[in-house]
């Protein structure tokens, strides 16, 4: 396949549905593409012993470009479910472990920068900690209630999710990859008239660290693109942290900043599909976005601003009510090879600055929610 995010995408699965005859499965995932590589052994028992508990477990391999870094990360996990009652409610218990690595990336926002050179870029901002690596075990907690009518092409119905995730070294991680997150996930559809769905969506999380060099940068959020806030590019909203020039005269500096990520973050979608060509799937999509990412750790406001000359991307800001808002339109296909999305977003005010373009097209494959 191809996406304007990743380029060309290579993907193959091979699945065995009711593998022992009680509705297990096993599957193996491999993507390959221009910023994610995966390799993913998943196994599901939906009636663990014959009971209402489900088990599941998975091992996996992935390397993921962010910005300006690299997420190499490789791990496997454990996950029991069971039923609250009500067969829509759902609690969730999984223990996670991961091996992170972070790497440079060799351009992104800095532009043709060379990775060693970009290597020599860390140490110059108060932000090296955030640079760590290592065994990071987590255990999740989440509550979920689904009442969609169809989980993968719902039109009617309400989901919401709530999770908490806790690092720490008594659970063997190591003691600079502790943290806690929470997050909450709410999703409506609502059929306007025939085949006119209206959907909402709004997502906030927050991750937090009791150490003083903060959460690393791979636990941070990184919004903005397809799969968040459209009409803006790939992980690019929230906080960010100059260069300081006089350090390093040597080194080309970014009149960007650096995006280091938030600790919180916040959006929303609002859509209304509608079909153009119903018979074959081919369906169009109006839709609004908004949202941001914001830091809590006062430590990076030590460096030197990014240039940008916005608040909404000030390390040293907290501001919920600054969000970055677009609008859209788009094209919307079921093929035989999956979910198509065409879709162009339009910054209700952008930031030249930031190299935001005044109508973003992206094309991916795949549900959006």
């Amino acid at each position: 396949g191809f996406s304007s995010i990743e380029s060309f995408i290579l993907t193959g699965q091979v699945q065995q549905q009711n593998l022992f005859g009680n509705g297990q499965s096993l599957s193996l995932q491999l993507q390959l593409s221009g910023i994610r590589q995966l390799v993913q052994l998943q196994f599901l028992e939906p009636y663990f012993f014959d009971t209402q508990w489900s088990f599941g477990f998975d091992v996996f391999k992935t390397v993921r470009q962010l910005s300006f870094f690299t997420r190499d990360s490789t791990g496997g996990s454990l996950t029991f479910g069971h039923p609250l009652g009500d067969y829509r409610l759902r609690l969730f218990a999984q223990f996670r472990a991961d091996y992170v690595q972070i790497g440079a990336a060799t351009a992104g926002l800095f532009g043709n920068v060379p990775t060693g050179q970009v290597q020599q870029l860390f140490p110059q901002l108060p932000l090296q900690n955030l640079f760590r690596a290592g065994l990071t075990n987590t255990l999740r907690l989440t509550l979920t209630w689904d009442g969609r009518n169809n989980r993968l092409f719902p039109t009617e119905g309400f989901y919401a999710s709530w999770s908490t995730e806790i690092s720490d070294e008594y659970l063997g991680s190591e003691r600079n990859n502790t943290f806690i997150r929470h997050g909450l996930d709410v999703r409506a559809y609502y059929p306007i008239i025939e085949n006119v769905i209206f959907r909402a969506r709004a997502d906030w999380g927050l991750v937090t660290s009791r150490l003083p060099t903060g959460v690393p940068v791979y636990e941070r959020y990184f919004l903005g693109g397809v799969f968040s806030v459209r009409g803006f590019p790939l992980n690019s909203l929230g906080p960010r942290l100059g260069i300081a020039r006089d350090r390093d005269p040597n080194v080309v500096p970014s009149s960007r900043g650096v995006p280091i990520g938030g600790n919180m973050q916040f959006f929303y979608n609002l859509e209304i599909e509608f079909p153009i060509v119903q018979e074959v799937g081919i369906r169009g999509v109006v839709f609004t976005d908004g949202g941001n990412a914001w830091n809590l750790n006062g430590q990076y406001c030590d460096g030197p601003p990014s240039g940008v000359g916005a608040s909404a991307n000030d390390p040293c800001q907290f501001q919920p009510w600054d969000l970055r808002t677009s609008w859209g339109f788009g094209i919307r296909w079921v093929s035989p090879l999956g979910p198509l999305r065409f879709e162009w977003g339009i910054p209700f005010q952008r930031n030249q600055a930031l190299g935001e373009q005044e109508i973003d097209f992206q094309f991916t494959i795949g549900n959006f929610f």
